[in-house]
């Protein structure tokens, strides 16, 4: 029974921290492929460009996100949505779109844990605020991410014209 349970906390967390959407798109595959390729020329109106496409996949990236890492003072990738096409018949498609759970939501449970650990060998007693901060800091910033995330795809929804 005990497994049972953190099976339905891990789907509850990554219901919460991802997104995973099936929406119909009223058209063929080549309809979908061009409006997917026109997002490189409508990258600055659109705020999002095709990151990459193949056969029956795509991923779209955020041209804009706040809150994620720098890397060699490089910015990463925004916030991606990967897609999958399927098709229901000859003029509709089921196109999914999914995120993951960003790499800095990971990296800030591994410091928070790592700090907490340390604390608690050296000092072996921590302020009650400090256990706190990190319960409170991981699910804020998984929310701005969360926004950010959503805006992305109603964008997409909206230039598809996604139902």
């Amino acid at each position: 029974m005990r497994l049972d349970n953190l099976y339905k906390l891990k789907d509850w967390i990554l219901k919460k921290t991802t997104i995973d959407k099936t929406l119909v798109f009223n058209g063929n595959k080549k309809e979908l492929v061009d409006l997917l390729l026109k997002t490189q020329d409508l990258q600055r109106e659109l705020k999002f460009y095709l990151d990459s496409i193949d056969e029956n996949n795509f991923t779209i990236v955020s041209s804009y996100s706040v809150g994620t890492m720098l890397i060699n003072y490089m910015p990463t990738k925004g916030f991606e949505l990967k897609g999958t096409i399927q098709p229901l018949d000859t003029e509709r498609l089921e196109v999914r779109l999914t995120s993951k759970i960003r790499f800095e939501i990971y990296l800030m449970m591994i410091i928070s844990i790592v700090s907490l650990t340390i604390l608690l060998i050296k000092i072996r007693q921590i302020p009650i605020w400090l256990l706190i901060v990190p319960f409170i800091l991981v699910p804020w910033f998984n929310w701005i991410y969360m926004i950010q995330s959503e805006g992305l795809l109603e964008k997409i929804k909206k230039y598809l014209r996604l139902k």
